[in-house]
């Protein structure tokens, strides 16, 4: 029973956020980017080589790749800074509206790089 009030509670927030036009439209772009990141690597996953290259700030060669594993890394990630800046949001709107708008575009900004970034790597190996 408390796992289900706290989803209500999770519901209400995200409802409460919804009601400002700024964070609403934040909202839809957290969503749909989620939502892409997940299909786009779904989609291209049977076409994916063993080892893909992600950690582009280690020196040139093997050290840069990765399992293809690896890759749910970018929507997991995202996933999870998305939830908490949502949670955080929503707690916030009532106090400080500011504040709340700025962690929801923060986590739109984050899932679109996340996309982007992996959009450019699977089509960089495919």
């Amino acid at each position: 029973m408390k796992k289900i009030e706290q989803i209500k509670i999770y519901y209400q927030q995200v409802d409460s956020l919804a009601l400002d036009k700024t964070t609403k439209f934040g909202l839809k772009i957290v969503f749909l980017s989620l939502a892409g990141s997940w299909l786009w690597l779904a989609v291209w996953w049977p076409k994916l080589p063993p080892e893909v290259p992600l950690l582009y700030s280690r020196a040139y060669g093997e050290g840069r790749l990765i399992n293809q594993w690896g890759l749910w890394l970018l929507p997991g990630l995202s996933l999870i800074i998305n939830l908490i800046s949502i949670r955080l949001a929503g707690s916030l709107i009532e106090k400080d509206k500011l504040l709340a708008q700025i962690l929801v575009w923060l986590a739109a900004l984050t899932t679109t790089m996340a996309l982007v970034s992996l959009i450019k790597i699977v089509l960089l190996v495919v």
